[in-house]
Parts: structure tokens; C-alpha cells; sequence
């Protein structure tokens, strides 16, 4: 965020931070307990892309954001697939975007890849295949963590290559009708489970900057997390990033910052420069740098970016279909898909076939309930 935080220091207004230990669920809750206190933070970050923010903005909680701030017209900066996100009305965002992150993404060490072969895997089998061998050389073929929100960037990927767009879409929104649902899933068992072989021992409660790290010091040939971890890499590395083998589409999510509602003049000046920070090309690309993955914006000087980066908004641009993960779907479906996978690692006694029935039945389940909270 110092990307931000010091150009907006510049323009005289106080800055303050309000950090928690956990993900966006940890972000959720701190902001309700000091809603609570009355004593709520006049910004908060935010993972956008669920109806949820509409409802606090009509509550009073969060205030829209102008699509007019100065000599900014974010109605014409912001890429259009995060604009239909954010789009609060025609006048106003419910959402300041500040980055998209590409979910499917695999980071490569080039030096390790070219000992066991001549290209990229174009499909998991593939991976698999040059799996064996790096074990063969003393090498692990992935470095992973057994902590479940890892998990689900690894299976998501996986997933990616054994279903066909409007099939994932069915996945992740609990409509399992077909029967090639069911035998894509288990392909997608079958390959998460055979990869516990040729994977990092130590896996239990690894932090994510630690699974890349062993990628970066030749210890793993690849590591699968969202397109965040690109940072890490030093850039006179040998190192690729590249969507994971198989995947033809992209799964995105949205770093935002959600503005509370306040009267206080002083607070909503703060606010408005914030927002006019962040919208400023520059700035924004400060931002991308430091984190990873693409600008919301199209005011970005993208040649500026690193390497990662760059590759990523490649695939961003020759996608033809770009699904946004709100937090719903990632902590909802996909986070049932990564308990699942997770059993298969830790129960080998625990068939595909098995697994497969219990996901579809938590899918189900999940589906119902979410069906019996919305108003009739």
C-alpha cells in the first residue's frame, strides 16, 4: 500500500493502519468489530465482486465513489471487465479498483526445467512426466503448502484443464447436473493426488513466501499460486511465469479498497484524494510492481512493469473467457473442492470415485442452503 501512502501523505492528509494476521475473511471481520466500536476505518480492502458491497452502500455503510474525481474520469480508465464489476450506477463506483490477480498461474524454474525437458508441459500428464524425472534428479516437481487456501490454487488449476468454460461455471456455481462432471472432477483427483509424490516434503502449514521460495532457490521446479508470488522473484532470475499447463482461460480476482460512509469533511477530503492517488497512472503501476498481477487501469504504462506482469496481462488480453473468483466462490465452492483434495492427500484409503460423490453432495448442499436464505 506505500504505493498509495506516500504520495497521498504528500498532499497533507493522515494516515493511518489498521493490520490483521489473516486473509480478507480476518480484513471482515476486524472492520465489523470496529463498525461495532463505532470507530471504523474510512477505507477498507476489500476482494470485490459480490452483490454484498451494493447492499452496504443502500445501507449507509459504504458511500459510492464518483466516476468524476478531479481531472480523472474513471468511467474511461478502468478496463471494462472490472468496470462491470465495480459499476455502481452510471454515475458512480460501489468499489475503487487498485488490481486484478490471475489465480491460474505457475511459476517455472527455468534451470531445473531445462535439465529434465525442451519445452513447457502442455498438460498436467505432461507435468507429470517431467514430474518423475525431477524426483529421479533429486529435485521436487512442486513446492506446496498443505494449508487449504493453497490448496485451492493448485486444484483450481487443475480444474481449469479438465473443464470446458460453461463447465466450470456449473462447478463453482453447485450445478452438477452432468455425468462429465463427475468424470472431470476425478480426472482432477487423480492428478492433485498423484502430485503429493513428487511434491515438497515439508508441506504442512507452509507460508505461501516460503513454497515459492523453494523455486527460487532450485530446490522445486514449479510453484502454483495466484500471479501475487511473481514479486518474489528476483528479476536477473532464470524464472517463467505462464498459465499452468492445460489452461485456456483465466480465473481472475479484484484487489479493491471499499470507502466508508462518513459526514465528517476532513474524512471524505482524505477520501477523495486517496481515490485520486490510486487512479494516477503511475501510481497505480507503483502499486502492480510491488504486488503482482495487472492494473484495473488502462492509463498504466505497462512496459514499465516486470516480467511477470507483462506475461500476465498477455494472457489477460488473449483470454476469450476470464472468470471473476469473488471471496463467495473462493471460500464457498472452491474452498469445499480444496477440503476434498486435501482428504485424498491425507486418506489414501479414500477412493477418487468416493471423493467425487462427497463434492458433489457438499456442492448440492451448499447450493440449497444458499437458495433457502434468498428472499421469496
Amino acid at each position: 500500500m506505500n504505493a498509495f501512502v506516500e504520495p497521498v501523505k504528500q498532499r497533507g492528509v493522515f494516515w493511518s493502519e489498521h493490520a490483521v494476521q489473516t486473509n480478507f475473511i480476518g480484513v471482515r471481520r476486524a472492520y465489523a468489530e470496529r463498525l461495532a466500536l463505532f470507530a471504523a476505518p474510512t477505507g477498507v480492502f476489500w476482494i470485490g465482486g459480490n452483490d454484498a458491497v451494493s447492499v452496504l452502500i443502500s445501507q449507509g455503510t459504504f458511500r459510492s465513489i464518483p466516476f468524476r474525481n478531479g481531472s480523472i474520469d474513471f468511467g474511461k480508465i478502468i478496463r471494462q471487465e472490472v468496470l462491470d464489476v465495480v459499476r455502481y450506477d452510471e454515475e458512480n463506483l460501489s468499489l475503487l479498483p487498485i488490481g486484478i490477480h490471475l489465480q491460474n498461474h505457475i511459476i517455472y524454474n527455468e534451470t531445473i526445467l531445462r535439465q529434465l525437458s525442451d519445452h513447457h508441459p502442455a498438460t498436467w500428464e505432461e507435468f507429470l512426466d517431467i514430474a518423475r524425472k525431477a524426483k529421479a534428479a533429486g529435485y521436487d516437481a512442486i513446492s506446496m503448502s498443505d494449508q487449504r487456501w493453497q490448496v485451492r490454487f493448485l486444484i483450481g488449476s487443475i480444474l481449469v484443464e479438465k473443464f470446458e468454460p460453461d463447465e466450470f461455471v456449473q462447478l463453482i456455481s453447485q450445478d452438477m447436473t452432468k455425468d462429465s462432471h463427475r468424470a472431470n472432477l476425478a480426472e482432477a483427483y487423480r492428478v492433485f493426488r498423484a502430485l503429493k509424490d513428487y511434491a515438497n516434503t515439508d508441506m504442512e502449514d507452509l507460508a505461501w513466501n516460503d513454497a515459492v521460495g523453494k523455486v527460487v532457490e532450485g530446490k522445486s521446479l514449479a510453484n502454483v499460486l495466484g500471479d501475487f508470488s511473481s514479486p518474489l522473484l528476483p528479476e536477473d532470475g532464470n524464472f517463467t511465469c505462464d498459465l499452468p499447463p492445460g489452461n485456456t482461460y483465466v480465473l481472475w480476482s479484484l484487489d479493491t479498497i471499499a470507502l466508508t460512509n462518513t459526514i465528517e469533511p476532513d474524512e471524505i477530503v482524505g477520501q477523495d484524494i486517496f481515490t485520486e492517488i490510486v487512479g494516477t497512472g503511475e501510481h497505480n503501476r507503483n502499486y502492480i510492481v510491488r504486488k503482482g498481477g495487472i492494473p484495473a487501469y488502462r492509463n498504466v504504462d505497462t512496459s514499465l512493469l516486470n516480467t511477470c506482469s507483462q506475461q500476465s496481462i498477455r494472457k489477460w488480453d488473449k483470454a476469450e473467457h476470464k472468470f471473476l473468483l469473488s471471496s463467495r466462490e473462493w471460500t464457498q465452492s472452491m474452498d469445499i473442492i480444496a477440503g476434498v483434495s486435501l482428504t485424498l492427500w491425507e486418506a489414501p484409503e479414500l477412493s477418487i470415485e468416493t471423493a467425487v460423490e462427497e463434492t458433489i453432495a457438499s456442492l448440492r448442499a451448499l447450493s440449497t442452503h444458499q437458495d433457502s436464505d434468498r428472499p421469496q
